[in-house]
Order: C-alpha cells, then structure tokens, then sequence
C-alpha cells in the first residue's frame, strides 16, 4: 500500500513539474514574441525618422545654399531680373530647333 502512495506520489509530481516547466516556456514564448512586435516597431520607427532626419537635413541645407547664394549676390551689387531681362527657352526633345521667347511684361511692372 505504501508502495503505491509513494508511485502516485511520484506521477503527482512529475505531472506538477512538467505542468508547471511547459508553463514557463509558453510563458518565454509569449515574451519572446512581445518582445519581437516590441523590436519590429521600433525598428520602423527608427526607419521613418531616419527618413525624417534625411529630408529636414535637405531642406536645411536647401535653405542654407539659398541664403548663402542670395547673401554673396548681394555683396556683389547683383540684384534680381526684371521682368524685361528673363527670356523663355524652350528645347525640342530632339535638341533640333531652339525656341527663345520674351517674356511679356505684367501690367503692373514698374
């Protein structure tokens, strides 16, 4: 009788352990997968705002070629076209025939 105690005992106990050690790796698996949805977000977010840094950086340096041309135009007494000194080219697919036009003056230039 003792002896039979002891072996159900002893299933009691292995069953309780192997429960308890597959209830640990499902529980690693879904932290595992957590972490992986976790891991992927933050690489697309990492992914956009290099895109993001990319673009600002541009028009940073955009705006900084722009003041610079602007500010070295100025210092050489160059001031912007009039409406009379810009002429319209306009090229052929082919490159063949040139089209040169003036372009007409606005009512309102002065």
């Amino acid at each position: 009788m003792r002896r039979r105690t002891l072996s159900r005992l002893c299933m009691v106990l292995c069953f309780t352990v192997v429960a308890v050690l597959a209830w640990v790796q499902l529980s690693r698996a879904a932290q595992i997968s957590a972490n992986s949805k976790r891991i992927s977000a933050c690489r697309a977010e990492i992914s956009q705002l290099t895109i993001d840094t990319q673009h600002l950086q541009i028009q940073i340096s955009a705006k900084a070629n722009l003041d610079r041309v602007r500010d070295t135009a100025s210092d050489l007494g160059m001031v912007a076209a009039g409406p009379e000194q810009i002429m319209l080219v306009t090229l052929p697919a082919g490159y063949g025939d040139t089209v040169v036009a003036q372009v007409p003056e606005t009512p309102n230039a002065g």
